[in-house]
């Protein structure tokens, strides 16, 4: 019995285009499959040490103040965030693809936000 595809939906606010020197505030999917929404996953990430928020992006949260204070909320170390993600994404049924935006920042920041064992300076 073939194994069903399960399409995984992303979407990301971030504080700059690239990642490094800007950070990825909060990461969500969607699971999807024949039968329609499986699961969601949505998590907030701290920013990087060192890492400023983008001009351009800076007038757009200005614009927003209630959205950014939502990302900040129960923000969480970004290698516990990746973590937990790759955990609910293995849990899926079926085999997942990601679905996304090919021009858009997200592959770009979910690629270089690896995840990684909790350090001592990693708190839930």
């Amino acid at each position: 019995m073939p194994t069903e595809t399960v399409f995984v939906t992303l979407h990301i606010h971030t504080d700059g285009p690239i990642p490094g020197p800007h950070s990825l505030l909060t990461l969500s999917s969607a699971a999807h499959g024949d039968g329609g929404l499986i699961s969601t996953f949505t998590t907030n990430v701290r920013e990087l040490p060192g890492a400023t928020v983008h001009p351009v992006s800076l007038q757009h949260w200005r614009a927003r103040a209630e959205d950014w204070l939502t990302t900040r909320r129960a923000s969480r170390p970004p290698a516990l965030a990746t973590d937990a993600y790759l955990r609910w994404i293995e849990k899926l049924p079926g085999e997942p693809t990601l679905v996304t935006d090919p021009v858009g920042p997200e592959h770009l920041f979910v690629y270089w936000y690896p995840p990684g064992p909790p350090t001592r300076t990693d708190h839930v």
